[in-house]
C-alpha cells in the first residue's frame, strides 16, 4: 500500500518537475507562452498596491476565523455575558450538558455550537492561508527575492491582524465582562 501511494503521489511530481525544468531552459514557443523564458528583473520596483490588494482576501478570511474563535471562547468562558446579550438563545445548542447524567452515554463535554464554531474557525483559517499562498506562486515568472519576501510579509501581516481584530473584537469587546 505504501509503494502504491508513493507511485501515485511522488512519481508524477518528479516527472512534472523534470518537465518544467526542461521547459524553463528551452526557448521554445511553449516556454514563451507560459512565460518560462529567462527574463531579467534588475530594475523592477515592488508594486505595493498589488501586494496590499492581494492581502485583502486572506485578511478577511482570517478576520472571520478570529470572530468564530472569539465566539467559541466566549461561550466557553463567558456564558453569563453571552446569555445576557442573547437572552433568547437556545441553551441546548450553545451550552454543554452540566453533568454527564444530562448527556447521552457517548457525549463529549462540548456543546454543538462549540463544535460548529471550531470547524468554522479551522476552515476559515486554512482557507486564509491557502488564499495567501496563491499569489505567491507566479507560474514561471522570475521575481527578486525581496519582492517575494515583501509579498510574504504583507500576507502574514494581513492574516495576523485580521485574526487579532476578529478575535479580540468578539471576545474582549462584544462579550466584555
Amino acid at each position: 500500500m505504501k509503494f502504491f501511494a508513493i507511485v501515485l503521489v511522488f512519481f508524477p511530481m518528479l516527472l512534472t518537475a523534470q518537465f518544467a525544468a526542461k521547459l524553463q531552459n528551452a526557448s521554445s514557443p511553449a516556454a514563451a507562452e507560459l512565460h518560462l523564458n529567462n527574463t531579467t528583473t534588475a530594475n523592477v520596483k515592488y508594486n505595493w498596491k498589488r501586494g496590499i490588494r492581494q492581502a485583502i482576501v486572506p485578511g478577511t478570511l482570517a478576520f472571520a476565523s478570529g470572530v468564530s474563535g472569539g465566539l467559541r471562547e466566549s461561550i466557553l468562558w463567558r456564558k453569563d455575558v453571552f446569555f445576557k446579550r442573547f437572552p433568547n438563545a437556545n441553551r441546548n445548542f450553545w451550552t454543554a450538558p452540566n453533568t454527564l447524567k444530562d448527556a447521552p452515554a457517548n457525549a463529549q463535554p462540548y456543546s454543538k455550537a462549540h463544535k460548529v464554531l471550531t470547524t468554522a474557525h479551522n476552515a476559515f483559517l486554512a482557507t486564509a492561508v491557502i488564499s495567501a499562498t496563491i499569489p505567491l506562486v507566479k507560474h514561471g515568472k522570475k521575481e527578486k527575492i525581496g519582492h517575494k519576501l515583501a509579498d510574504i510579509g504583507l500576507q502574514s501581516l494581513a492574516i495576523s491582524m485580521g485574526y487579532f481584530v476578529g478575535f479580540e473584537g468578539t471576545f474582549s469587546q462584544v462579550f466584555k465582562r
